[in-house]
């Protein structure tokens, strides 16, 4: 029984053997292809990476393997099943220690059942374009307002440029559609626009690059038989830098009358003169003077011009203080009216935020278990007080990217070292006192030093830059 036993386990051992001896030795007359849709791959340090391809053998992929040694890279894959066509879908990352606009050829080899390999290659280029191009309107302002007559009421002057070469310009509406195939590095779309009827009238501007990368903006137009605006502005400043430099509160908005008959011609707003003969203007445009600035009649007391730049005469306040200004434009008039203020004062009031210094201190402090906090109350810093003017605060401010929070850069004010309340928030060009927004900081306004002017009255805030 045992000789039997023994017998039957040399048999079992020697099958087995014969088995792998075939294996081994298969012979077999195909190779595996390899299809690729892209052989040149561009990527970037850092990124993620995938090799794809389709692999066919009759024979059966065995297996696959993927190498660059300077990137440490040797992968290999083992298909037991045989398959005959196996898709590779291979991601890794690219090493952060590579250099940009390098190029690396990253082998991949395939063997089948027989032992017959393979290898096809990938040529990386580490200069992959993922920047998207720009767009820079002249004209129209967003949110412009002309009126209806025999000629073009609408001009563009569109600048779109790309770190490397552009391909497409489209303008959309629901009555105008232009699309331009482009190249270069910089485009400028001029055109004009006849329109028939009055209306808002919506754009949208998008350019793509040749990478495929793209970037989109929307504007309107209002077009009016006669002057009439959603919105107006009053400013002190001279140039359209001023207006757009800020970043916040500049130009300060008006209030549009409520009353149907007034709406779009009648707008009010509160104004401090913080020096005699404080000059003033009126724009319907935020950013710009052009195409209306309205101004002060020389000729005609309280009476109104219109002009196309801020070399229209401005409006004057005599003295230092409060004023009351309306304007009707209906029949182009205009009046100040001086008046002191009766609500509260405020002793203190500070700024709560990330990313800011204020009069040279960090919003931002390190606590006693060394933890780093940031847009908190107790880690506000104080704004000073204008010692001629109870109802204003300022300082000088610095704007960054606090690199030890992970908080959007931004801020709110309060009055209160122990709590949050009573505190200020935002709304479009104004602090709203309980409510609002937190004023997140925008990418052009980091790194910059800035006058810092709170007026608890008017509940304006001014951050204008110190140069």
């Amino acid at each position: 029984m045992k000789n039997k036993i023994l017998l039957g386990v040399i048999l079992l051992i020697l099958a087995v053997g014969c088995d792998t001896d075939d294996d081994n030795n298969m012979r077999v007359d195909s190779q595996p292809e390899f299809t690729m849709a892209e052989t040149t791959i561009s990527s970037l340090p850092g990124m993620d990476l995938s090799l794809k391809a389709t692999i066919n053998d009759p024979a059966g992929i065995k297996t696959v393997n993927i190498k660059y040694e300077p990137w440490d890279l040797d992968k290999t894959i083992i298909k037991d099943s045989l398959p005959n066509s196996y898709n590779l879908d291979y991601t890794f990352k690219v090493p952060e220690r590579a250099t940009e606009n390098s190029e690396h050829i990253i082998s991949v080899t395939s063997t089948n059942i027989g032992g017959i390999s393979t290898t096809t290659d990938f040529t990386v280029t580490l200069d992959l374009d993922v920047e998207a191009p720009q767009i820079s309107i002249e004209e129209p302002m967003d949110g412009a307002t002309v009126l209806l007559g025999d000629g073009d009421e609408i001009e563009f002057n569109i600048t779109v440029t790309d770190n490397e070469s552009l391909s497409e310009f489209r303008i959309e509406s629901n009555d105008f559609n232009d699309i331009l195939e482009i190249s270069g590095s910089s485009f400028t779309y001029e055109n004009s626009l006849n329109i028939e009827s009055t209306g808002a009238y919506s754009f949208n501007a998008i350019v793509t690059d040749m990478a495929g990368n793209s970037n989109s903006t929307s504007f309107t137009v209002n077009v009016f038989d006669e002057l009439k605006f959603e919105k107006m502005y009053m400013t002190e400043v001279t140039s359209d830098t001023q207006l757009t430099s800020d970043v916040f509160g500049v130009p300060a908005i008006m209030n549009g009358s409520s009353t149907e008959e007034e709406q779009g011609f009648v707008f009010s707003g509160r104004y401090y003169a913080a020096e005699a003969n404080t000059e003033i203007r009126f724009i319907p445009q935020k950013a710009s003077f052009e195409p209306y600035t309205f101004g002060a009649d020389p000729n005609e007391e309280g009476s109104l011009v219109n002009g196309t730049s801020s070399e229209v005469d401005p409006l004057v306040l005599p003295s230092k203080g409060y004023y009351e200004l309306k304007i009707d434009l209906r029949d182009f008039t205009y009046s100040i009216t001086p008046y002191t203020p009766t609500d509260e004062t405020f002793d203190f009031v500070q700024i709560i935020a990330t990313g800011m210094r204020v009069n040279g201190e960090n919003t931002c402090n390190a606590d006693a278990d060394d933890s780093f906090r940031c847009f908190h109350f107790s880690s506000g810093k104080a704004l000073i007080q204008d010692e001629d003017n109870l109802y204003r605060f300022y300082a000088t401010v610095e704007i960054f990217d606090e690199p030890d929070s992970e908080g959007a850069n931004g801020m709110i004010m309060n009055s209160n070292k122990e709590g949050w309340a009573p505190f200020w928030r935002f709304d479009e060009n104004k602090a709203v006192p309980q409510g609002g927004s937190t004023l997140t900081f925008s990418e052009e306004s980091l790194d910059g030093t800035y006058q810092f002017i709170f007026d608890t009255h008017l509940n304006t805030v001014m951050i204008t830059p110190t140069n």
